[in-house]
């Protein structure tokens, strides 16, 4: 039987009737709510999941690009730089800064920047 709810699946351990709040009909995925007689498939289910997965992606991203910057504005600021390492600094604050202004609500409709190489 299927949680209603969360559409889990459970194993009914007495014999009887299926208790409220379970169903003996399987959702067809993850995305699916109960409309009180079936599953039925729920585009904001599906957004708010794409929704965390890019904020889940968005925050990997500033992640890394903070770790650049860090080891890279270090070597500007002791003066140590190479030529490369101070334009890598530019474009790495470039980068963080468009991956900052995406808007993850658009998700899965998001082009990401590439990252500085």
């Amino acid at each position: 039987m299927y949680s209603i709810e969360t559409g889990a699946e459970t194993i009914l351990q007495e014999v009887g009737e299926i208790p409220d709040g379970f169903t003996e009909l399987k959702p067809a995925s993850e995305f699916d709510s109960w409309d009180g007689k079936k599953w039925q498939f729920d585009k904001n289910k599906k957004h708010k999941y794409e929704v965390n997965q890019a904020l889940t992606k968005k925050n990997q991203f500033l992640a890394e690009a903070a770790s650049q910057l860090s080891y890279l504005q270090d070597a500007v600021d002791s003066q140590i730089a190479s030529e490369q390492e101070a334009q890598l600094l530019v474009e790495w604050k470039k980068y963080r800064v468009l991956i900052n202004r995406i808007d993850i609500e658009l998700a899965p409709n998001i082009e990401w920047s590439n990252q500085p190489k």
